[in-house]
């Protein structure tokens, strides 16, 4: 069984909770392991497809460095809720909007 996870938010946090571990030009430009979606990318079970963002720049750079069509990246989480059918969802936003977005998540399901 394969899983699909979608990523709330890219820039926030700077590069999915990697603040501080790598040069910073980096961030959301290259494919870095030690981050959400690295960890995601090194399952074979779980394919990361979707992803949403506030910040068009961001959600770019992190659309193309890990490779998600530009039709699943998101400008806003809630479009990416309303048009995708996940089976993960994984909030990388500051801490103070995770309340919000995890609710919108398990609404959305």
């Amino acid at each position: 069984m394969t899983y699909t996870v979608g990523i709330i938010g890219t820039g926030g946090i700077a590069g999915m909770g990697i603040l501080g571990m790598h040069d910073e030009e980096d961030i959301g430009r290259k494919k870095i392991e030690a981050s959400h979606a690295g960890g995601y990318d090194a399952q074979e079970e779980i394919d990361l497809v979707a992803v949403a963002d506030v910040d068009e720049d961001k959600l770019e750079r992190f659309g193309t460095a890990w490779e998600i069509p530009e039709e699943r990246r998101y400008v806003g989480h809630e479009a990416m809720l309303a048009a995708e059918d996940l089976d993960v969802i994984s909030v990388c936003t500051p801490s103070y909007l995770h309340h919000e977005h995890v609710i919108d998540a398990a609404r959305s399901a």
